[in-house]
């Protein structure tokens, strides 16, 4: 290697090393990511609020591929809907198999947009593209961003420009010490500003598993919605309110509610919700329950079934009842946000 190839990678070796890092996560999303989590769609962000209270607007989800019969009633699938352009991330309400085939229901938790189950129907295996795994709050606002026309013309303006100052700072000086001492309180101011980027995205990430309080985790059924009548059942939606308080308080990662007919002889299906992530304070959400097309919620008793995780008490299950005579005096009640 000749002295001027060594000086012309000596002067831009931060242009170097940032376009080796750009080419590294490029190949990461796109070839390495889905290999590793078998599936086209690793990753993708939520540009609506059907999933609020429990999935946000600008959230970053993981999504892992997989088969059929490894996607269960409460797990938070995407998928296309036949005549959909775009993806969809919702709960599974309920499931069958039927042809060789799995088939799912499903809804968003809002319960002021989403009160009952959505109105595509039976979604088949094959247009899953997976269940998520993992969520990173607000980093799917960059995604937004970056997937516009304006985003992307933005971000070729932000390199034309850092382009300009490296190349200016460059022409200004007249030494090679103080090219090199320019270049090192460059990468100093480079290093405090990623730092301090990492703190705030550790703090947003992480600060709601903290609690300190005797507050104790709870579900509660606050109301009940009128049924509807749709696929030859009968579907009822809950409207729930969650509390929970981290890891140091024990926060709830799964509930389940089973209608169970008064005179014992028969469980309606039971609805299941998870999430996969800590969170401090309460939510407000909506499941649905299904009935036969001839049954009524008046009688059956439900029963709730909520788990937490809580440090130095895992595995934590807690129950409670609601008779019919407790359904009926809330019967027909909204949550009004």
């Amino acid at each position: 290697m000749n002295k001027k190839v060594k000086k012309l990678l000596r002067e831009n070796l931060d242009l170097l090393i940032g376009g080796i890092g750009i080419l590294a996560i490029y190949l990461i999303l796109a070839f390495l990511l889905p290999v590793l989590l078998n599936t086209n769609t690793p990753i993708a962000y939520i540009s609506s609020g059907s999933m609020e209270p429990t999935y946000y607007t600008g959230d970053l989800v993981i999504i892992k591929g997989v088969k059929g019969d490894e996607i269960h009633v409460g797990d938070v699938i995407v998928f296309q809907p036949a005549g959909y352009n775009d993806l969809i991330l919702h709960r599974v309400a309920a499931k069958k198999y039927e042809n060789g085939k799995y088939y799912f229901l499903t809804k968003g938790d809002n319960p002021t947009t989403n009160s009952y189950i959505d109105g595509w129907g039976w979604i088949p295996e094959d247009r899953v593209k997976g269940k998520v795994i993992g969520r990173i709050p607000l980093l799917g606002y960059v995604f937004m961003v970056l997937s516009t026309i304006v985003g992307k013309i933005l971000i070729l303006l932000l390199i034309f420009v850092l382009l300009l100052i490296d190349l200016g700072e460059e022409k200004s000086l007249d030494s090679g010490k103080e090219t090199m001492k320019i270049r090192f309180n460059r990468r100093v101011k480079v290093l405090i500003t990623a730092t301090f980027i990492v703190i705030l995205l550790l703090y947003v990430i992480f600060s709601s598993y903290i609690y300190i309080g005797s507050a104790s985790p709870d579900v509660t059924i606050e109301g009940v919605g009128e049924p509807l009548d749709a696929f030859s059942l009968k579907i009822y939606p809950l409207y729930i309110k969650i509390k929970s308080y981290g890891l140091t308080g024990g926060y709830i990662k799964r509930i389940e509610i089973t209608p169970v007919r008064i005179n014992g002889d028969k469980n309606a299906s039971t609805v299941v919700w998870n999430i996969i992530y800590s969170y401090i304070g309460s939510k407000r959400i909506c499941l649905d329950i299904f009935l036969e097309s001839n049954e009524s919620i008046y009688d059956y008793s439900i029963y709730v079934t909520f788990y937490v995780e809580k440090i130095g008490e895992p595995n934590l299950v807690f129950k409670k009842i609601y008779y019919p005579s407790n359904l009926i005096s809330f019967y027909t009640r909204y949550y009004l946000k």
